[in-house]
């Protein structure tokens, strides 16, 4: 969970120079930015729902084992 609180975190944080690394306009960075919120939001219903079929527990080291496996392949 913490990963995903420091991605969130990074991302604005380094907003700027995405947006001169892609050549990003403001109204296009703002488009980029709600688009990972409107995702994050997306994900809390089903998130909420496999926490309560499954246990908080299990669900955080699936959630781990599929981040960290995103993140080596797409490094």
């Amino acid at each position: 969970m913490a990963m995903a609180a420091v991605h969130r975190a990074a991302f604005s944080v380094l907003s700027v120079p995405i947006q001169l690394e892609l050549g990003l306009s403001l109204p296009q960075m703002g488009t980029l930015q709600s688009a990972l919120l409107a995702g994050y939001l997306v994900g809390q219903v089903p998130a909420g729902v496999l926490a309560d079929r499954f246990g908080g527990a299990a669900l955080a080291t699936v959630g781990l084992f599929l981040w960290s496996s995103t993140c080596l392949l797409f490094r």
